[in-house]
C-alpha cells in the first residue's frame, strides 16, 4: 500500500477521499472532539450507526454511548481484522480506554468483560484524569475506521490498511473501528493513548504513530496527515499540529478558517459543497 504516492487507485477517482487527496487539502483541525476514547469489542457486522446497529444490544449501546459522552468521552466499536464472525456471548470482549491527554499524562488501559453491560457499572465514578484499578496498562493501540455502511472509503482503504498491519509486528495493537468522522481522509484512525487522529494513513505512518505513542507523544506528520488531538477544540488542534511540526511556539500562532473556491463532497454520495480548511500563521509582533 503506497498512499504517499498521491495517486488514486484505478476506478476510485470519485470517492471522497481520493478527491481530497488529489487536491492536497489539509487535514489539521478536523479531529473529532473527545477528552478520552473507549473502544468496545463487538464482533459481527456493523450498520451505519454501529453502536445501535450491530449485534450489541441497541439499548445497551445507547446507554453506554450516553454515559461516556456525559463524561466527555467517545465510544466506538472495535473488532479484529478478518472475517466478521460474531462468536456470541461466551467470548469475553476487549475494552480499550485511552485518556489523560487533558492532564498531559496520557495513559491506555484494557479490560476483558464477558458481559459488556458491566462496563456501565465500571464507569460509575470514572475519571479520565487517571487510570482506574479495573484497567490493566497495555500497549498503544491504533483504531482504524472500517465502517463500510457509513462510507465506502473507510471500507476499502481502512480495511486494506488493517489487513496489511495485522500480519506484521504490531498486529495485536491494530483494530478495526466504527465511525470516527472524516471519511474524506481515509484511511483515518485514532491512536490510544495520545488520542491523535490521523489522515491518509499508510503502514509506515501507522508504525511511527504507535512508536511515538509509547512515550506519550503524538506523531509530528504535517497538515496532510495530522488531523489533530481530539481533546483540543478545532482551532487549537490546527495550531498545535503546526507548532509540533515547525517548532514554533504555539503562543505565537493563530488559526483561521478559509473557504476555498473548490467544491468537494465530505463523504461518498453526498453533494459537493465549498471546502473550508484551517490555515495557521505567525502573529506579527
Amino acid at each position: 500500500m503506497t498512499p504517499t504516492s498521491g495517486q488514486p487507485a484505478h476506478g476510485a477517482a470519485e470517492r471522497c477521499s481520493r478527491q481530497w487527496w488529489r487536491d492536497d487539502l489539509p487535514a489539521w483541525g478536523t479531529a473529532s472532539r473527545a477528552d478520552f476514547w473507549v473502544g468496545l469489542e463487538q464482533p459481527g457486522p456493523w450498520g451505519r450507526k454501529a453502536i445501535t446497529q450491530s449485534h450489541l444490544d441497541p439499548e445497551l449501546g445507547d446507554r453506554l454511548e450516553a454515559a461516556i459522552s456525559e463524561l466527555g468521552g467517545r465510544l466506538v466499536l472495535i473488532r479484529r481484522p478478518g472475517r466478521h464472525v460474531d462468536e456470541g456471548c461466551s467470548t469475553p470482549r476487549m475494552v480499550l480506554v485511552g485518556a489523560g491527554m487533558t492532564q498531559g499524562t496520557p495513559w491506555v488501559g484494557q479490560v476483558r468483560l464477558l458481559d459488556p453491560a458491566h462496563l456501565l457499572d465500571l464507569l460509575a465514578g470514572f475519571s479520565p484524569d487517571h487510570r482506574p484499578d479495573w484497567l490493566e496498562p497495555c500497549a498503544p493501540a491504533l483504531l482504524v475506521c472500517t465502517n463500510a455502511k457509513r462510507d465506502r472509503c473507510c471500507a476499502l482503504e481502512g480495511r486494506e490498511l488493517v489487513t496489511e498491519l495485522h500480519g506484521g509486528p504490531v498486529g495485536n495493537q491494530v483494530w478495526e473501528a466504527s465511525h470516527l468522522g472524516g471519511h474524506r481522509f481515509a484511511p483515518t484512525a485514532v491512536v490510544l493513548p495520545t488520542n491523535q487522529m490521523l489522515a491518509r494513513l499508510d503502514s509506515d505512518l501507522s508504525l511511527a504513530a504507535l512508536d511515538a505513542a509509547l512515550s506519550g507523544r503524538p506523531l509530528d506528520c504535517g497538515a496532510f496527515h495530522d488531523r489533530g488531538l481530539s481533546h483540543l477544540p478545532a482551532e487549537q488542534q490546527a495550531i498545535d499540529a503546526h507548532a509540533r511540526t515547525t517548532g514554533v511556539d504555539p503562543a505565537g500562532l493563530r488559526a483561521e478558517t478559509m473557504t476555498m473556491p473548490t467544491q468537494r463532497a465530505s463523504s461518498c454520495g453526498a453533494a459537493a459543497v465549498p471546502v473550508t480548511v484551517w490555515t495557521v500563521e505567525e502573529i506579527d509582533g
